[in-house]
């Protein structure tokens, strides 16, 4: 007997994991924490396409061209990319100072919340509120691989939407451990 679903019925939350700067080698432990992710953003310097289709065996994947990519990855990775998930809009750069014209080319007129994601510095940041006028957040995994940040941690970013909104930022260590939060409630 089928169980009839209720008409307040609502889809999950939605999460979003954000990797960068791979350079050759993807992290068991990457593709473990990213398990379960509804889609999956890579913010360039891939550097080898299998890097790709490991991804995307794991979940919808959306990647951009870094400054190390140099082999041809098709058309559907480019300098920069775009794509709305549960009512908010996601734009991604390698390089942070392509994120303003990447996030001007986007703009549609809508209100939409938006998150910024670029990679490239290998140093995990989120940055919320005030900082800009294009963006509502910006997400900076950092590196899986050669990590420039101080404690050398490879690490990578996840952001839970919903409904219209950003519910959840964090970015975690390989190993798990939160490194940075921002509850947007």
């Amino acid at each position: 007997m089928q169980v009839p679903i209720p008409f307040c019925y609502h889809a999950p939350m939605k999460r979003i994991g954000i990797i960068s700067d791979t350079h050759n080698k993807l992290p068991d432990a990457a593709l473990e924490l990213l398990a379960g992710c509804d889609r999956i953003i890579h913010a360039g310097d891939i550097c080898r396409p299998d890097i790709l289709w490991q991804l995307e065996c794991v979940a919808p994947l959306v990647a951009v061209l870094g400054n190390n990519d140099h082999v041809d990855f098709g058309s559907a990775v480019n300098p920069q990319a775009s794509f709305i998930e549960e009512g908010v809009r996601f734009v991604i750069t390698h390089e942070p100072r392509h994120l303003k014209g990447a996030l001007e080319s986007f703009r549609d007129g809508s209100n939409m919340p938006v998150v910024a994601v670029h990679g490239h510095t290998h140093v995990p940041k989120i940055e919320t509120g005030d900082k800009s006028a294009l963006y509502d957040h910006l997400v900076c995994p950092g590196a899986v691989n050669r990590s420039r940040e101080a404690q050398g941690r490879r690490t990578i970013a996840f952001v839970d939407v919903d409904e219209g909104a950003v519910k959840d930022i964090r970015i975690i260590d390989l190993n798990g451990n939160v490194i940075a939060k921002v509850p947007t409630l």
